[in-house]
């Protein structure tokens, strides 16, 4: 089985985040202040995008990530750990 990169997951994440919410790539940037340029490379699998980044485009919609690192029969087989996306604590549902 061949594991995604970590980056790949979370843009992968984020994308369905920004799906489910509604909002669009142009609406993002404007929430981070960024150019919408920036915004697109977020989305870009071959773009390497900084952690720091991802984690802003989150924040942006009212996610934290979670990553949890387990020892198990998934870790022994090769299986993808879960990154679980969540609300901030004290979040407005």
């Amino acid at each position: 089985m061949v594991r995604p990169y970590l980056g790949t997951q979370l843009k992968v994440q984020l994308y369905t985040a920004l799906r489910a919410a509604g909002i669009t790539r142009a609406e993002l940037a404007r929430r981070l202040g960024w150019q919408r340029e920036s915004v697109d490379r977020l989305f870009r699998l071959d773009h390497a995008s900084k952690l720091d980044q991802i984690d802003a485009a989150f924040a942006a919609l009212g996610l934290n990530i979670e990553i949890q690192v387990r020892s198990g029969p998934a870790a022994r087989s090769g299986g993808a750990a879960a990154l679980p996306v969540t609300a901030p604590t004290g979040a407005l549902s």
